[in-house]
């Protein structure tokens, strides 16, 4: 089975390699064979097919595994050297160079010590460590290897010589010569492999790049047309990736669009997924799947003619790459529910799924931070959580005959259309590293265009100055000003035709990128010029519109909220620990407002332990509102901060599920913040309660005003009391505050920060009845009265005291 995986793998069958290795691996674990040496080997060539198949932390876990097994026994260096090689490829792929140059650097060392320098495994070892300088830019470094290569003329690692010195021919802009290396690669991969593998796929993927290098549009075309081709084997396409690659350049340059490429593409998508369970594949994986929508949008931005936009092609566009992993994990919780699969086993699957996840992440940080001992401990800890998870998962989904939903389809994304309001006008952004778009609908019309680039630069200056509140003391006039030109711009920029917005009362946002950071209610419905300078004057959107966000179309048909009488749980913890800001007004005034108005659990002016707050949440309450400290570092995990400076951080609320739960109101710093993922945005801690299953979240964008933020959420919850949906009851939170503040309280830095993420339907909170107040009264008029009882007899028995003393 070995040896055929090895043969097919050559021809560049990947599918059926794979599965005579699995096939091998079963048989081996079955036997009693005492053979490591063999298990090795299976291992070994598992994590090549994978690293080549793009699922790099499968790769990485295979040669990691052969490796251990090899250094332990001492035995079969060359071996060693192999997997040294695997590791490099996978660095490479993962753009972690210096690593990726270290391991080929092993792998030379050993291979030139047993078999010479010029073995055939020996030379490919120096190709692999040759193109690790090219990424490094060692170009002369690259180049002496590269050099003595191609004079020995060995069949195997001629062809990777002659292809890496044409990829530093190109990075030093000597196309010419560039274009002549890749000729003679071509003849030595046909010689080798004939007219149709992967490897040749690729060849033509870089020979296509290089033509459009140099502008001759024709030749780029022949050769990714090339590509696509030959990337096949038994009718199935090879390698995916390369696929996906020739097919963006591809339609990135064509006159029309090609609806056989496309959908040929949504295929391959799919089978990506399929295979896409961890982190890292799918980091790798929605890069390549965002470049082709980038292209088709770029085709579409070209060639539709603009009475008929290609809608239902445009909503797949924008949906397909937007939220996947939070949109996957809301699906399999519906499947489950709708299979009445036990509350407590679908509490089992997220929990094991999630840290998983986390395991798995923690475990590639310390692989690549070079932690030898924490990366073999946090490595068999996630292998043993995957393994638990997907045993589990199977066996949920025999025994309870669970099936995967298909939505790719443009039924699908019509019917999505289809469920928002006459009344609302959706906001659907993608934003790549070269273009970004606008796709503004409502259920009757349809705008598309291009965002010039320049805007941006634009936006994350306007992002930091919104905060800076002390100019405003300094100059009223000014920052009142620029802040007004700025927003003028943006909102030019990024809003749709003023006709769209006619006859609308809702906006929904589906931001990407750098629109995670911007709270469209400080954009501006009108573009005049405006005398007064004042803030409570400007024509801000949100005196029009409410204004609700949203991960996508896909995730908000997910955030159902439950429509009965629901009762509040609110924290606000009392902090043992320097630099404390919210434990005044917030801790005495927030709660205080909300513990007097409704029923529920309310836990203030007491110290909130980690383990604390994880036991509120477990609860599941109908309501959650946290009034605390945060921090969302750009480099890492969002968190809060408990009591004794306890840190609850993002993956730890991913793994409850909340889909009972009708809201979440952070009342805390950043909370809308995190480190930004591709395709997923920023990993916040409202993110982590939308993954959780919580139908909406109001988090915030910036650290809150301490007064601003009682009076906000004051107003907010007045207004759902009145029958408000969600979104309407912020606003007019937010329009009730801009009216009574001063100009300077008027700046957005105080009111803008709480927004609201998903379901916007209106909710009933439990209130307290009015005995509950006679009551409180009551008390209060006793305790006073006892009171004072007690201190007029104090009085007079100290002035009977003074008398007989006198």
């Amino acid at each position: 089975l070995i040896l055929q995986a090895e043969g097919l793998y050559e021809i560049g069958d990947l599918e059926m390699a794979e599965s005579n290795l699995q096939e091998a691996l079963s048989l081996f674990k079955k036997s009693k064979i005492n053979n490591e040496d063999l298990l090795a080997r299976i291992y070994l060539s598992m994590g090549g097919i994978a690293g080549y198949s793009g699922r790099y932390a499968e790769s990485l876990n295979f040669t990691n595994k052969s490796l251990e097994i090899r250094l332990k026994n001492g035995r079969n260096q060359i071996g060693v050297a192999n997997c040294y090689t695997n590791l490099g490829t996978f660095s490479l792929k993962l753009n972690q160079f210096k690593e990726s140059a270290s391991h080929f650097i092993q792998s030379v060392e050993i291979l030139t010590d047993l078999l010479g320098e010029t073995n055939p495994s020996t030379i490919e070892a120096k190709s692999n460590l040759a193109y690790s300088y090219i990424e490094l830019q060692k170009f002369d470094d690259a180049k002496k290897i590269l050099s003595e290569i191609a004079s020995l003329k060995n069949e195997r690692s001629y062809y990777l010589a002659l292809w890496h010195l044409s990829e530093i021919e190109r990075k030093l802009g000597k196309y010419t010569s560039a274009v002549a290396y890749l000729l003679q690669t071509e003849k030595e991969l046909i010689k080798i492999y004939g007219q149709n593998h992967p490897k040749l796929a690729e060849l033509y993927l870089d020979f296509g790049t290089l033509f459009l290098k140099i502008n001759d549009i024709k030749k780029a075309k022949e050769k990714f047309d090339l590509s696509l081709r030959i990337n096949k084997i038994s009718d199935r396409i090879s390698d995916p990736l390369i696929f996906l690659s020739a097919a963006s350049e591809f339609i990135n340059i064509d006159d029309k669009i090609d609806y056989g490429l496309v959908n040929k593409c949504f295929k391959v998508f799919e089978d990506i997924w399929n295979n896409c369970r961890k982190d890292t594949d799918y980091n790798v994986a929605i890069e390549k799947i965002r470049k082709f929508y980038e292209a088709l949008l770029s085709n579409i931005d070209r060639n539709a003619n603009r009475d008929k936009l290609p809608e239902e092609l445009l909503l797949n566009c924008f949906e397909s790459v937007k939220s996947l992993q939070l949109y996957a994990a809301l699906d399999e919780t519906e499947q489950l529910k709708r299979a009445k699969v036990p509350t407590e086993l679908i509490d089992q699957l997220k929990n094991l799924k999630n840290s998983s996840i986390y395991y798995e992440r923690e475990w590639l940080n310390a692989e690549f931070n070079k932690e030898v001992y924490l990366a073999s401990k946090l490595r068999k800890t996630f292998e043993e959580t995957e393994s638990r998870y997907l045993k589990l998962k199977f066996d949920t989904e025999k025994k309870y005959s669970i099936l995967s939903n298909s939505s790719n389809n443009a039924d699908y994304y019509s019917g999505l259309r289809n469920k928002i309001l006459e009344s609302e006008l959706v906001l659907h952004y993608f934003v790549a590293d070269s273009s970004a778009y606008l796709l503004a609908f409502n259920t009757q019309k349809m705008n598309f265009k291009k965002i010039e680039q320049g805007i941006f630069k634009e936006l994350y200056r306007f992002s930091r100055k919104m905060q800076q509140v002390d100019e405003i003391e300094q100059n009223q006039q000014k920052t009142a000003l620029e802040f007004y030109q700025s927003s003028r711009l943006i909102s030019k920029a990024l809003l749709p035709d003023t006709k769209l917005l006619n006859n609308v009362s809702k906006i929904t946002v589906i931001p990407d990128a750098a629109l995670f950071y911007l709270p469209f209610e400080v954009l501006l419905s009108e573009d005049r010029d405006f005398k007064n300078y004042a803030f409570q004057e400007m024509p801000f959107l949100i005196k029009k519109f409410a204004i609700r966000y949203a991960y996508s179309l896909q995730v908000l048909d997910k955030q159902k909220s439950p429509k009965r009488n629901l009762y509040l749980s609110a924290v606000a913890p009392l902090y043992g620990f320097e630099n404390n800001q919210l434990q005044g007004l917030t801790n005495d005034s927030e709660l205080t407002n909300l513990s007097n108005l409704y029923l529920g659990s309310f836990y203030k002016n007491k110290k909130i332990s980690k383990s604390d707050l994880l036991k509120i949440i477990a609860q599941r309450p109908d309501i959650l509102h946290l009034a605390m400290h945060a921090s969302a570092p750009d480099t890492g995990g969002a968190y809060f901060i408990l009591s004794n400076n306890e840190q609850l951080a993002v993956h730890e609320i991913s793994k409850f599920n909340l889909d009972n739960t009708a809201m979440i109101v952070l009342s805390a710093c950043e909370t809308g913040l995190g480190a930004q993922t591709k395709g997923e945005g920023l990993m916040s801690l409202g993110r982590a309660f939308a993954y959780s299953g919580a139908a909406s979240v109001v988090n915030t964008l910036w650290p809150l005003h301490d007064h601003s933020a009682v009076v906000l959420m004051k107003l907010f919850y007045e207004n759902l009391d009145k029958g408000m949906n969600k979104s309407e009851a912020l606003r007019m939170a937010k329009l009730s505050y801009l009216n009574d503040a001063g100009n300077m309280q008027a700046h957005p830095a105080f009111w803008a920060s709480p927004v609201l993420w998903g379901n916007d339907e209106p909710i009933k909170i439990k209130k307290r009845s009015n005995l509950y107040f006679v009551y409180v009264s009551i008390g209060s008029l006793l305790i006073l009265s006892i009171s004072a009882l007690v201190v007029y007899k104090r009085f007079k028995r100290n002035k009977k005291s003074k008398g007989n003393a006198a």
